[in-house]
């Protein structure tokens, strides 16, 4: 999937792809999401307990994951905060 300023709605499906600027909204997901995801939504209200692997690499993303409560999984969450640039000194403009 590749996927710009897009709106979808997916009834049950694997994902994997780019996207940017999207609202991505799956109902079910089959086995696999493989996504890297920037500046958006992506949510997955459903995702079984068969699932085989969800990897989302997501910047300036809100991602919504509904895993099924009887599934078995473990979780590598890694966030990374940006830093932000501020002057030692305050600017002075004329």
């Amino acid at each position: 999937m590749e996927s710009v300023r897009d709106k979808m709605t997916i009834p049950r499906t694997s994902l994997s792809g780019d996207v940017s600027f999207s609202r991505i909204r799956v109902n079910e997901l089959k086995t696999v999401c493989s996504l890297t995801t920037k500046y958006g939504e992506l949510k997955i209200n459903g995702i079984p307990k068969e699932f085989v692997n969800v990897f989302i690499k997501s910047e300036y993303t809100d991602v919504i994951l509904g895993i099924s409560p009887v599934a078995s999984y473990s979780l590598d969450m890694i966030y990374d905060a940006k830093p932000s640039s501020i002057p030692p000194h305050p600017l002075i403009i004329n």
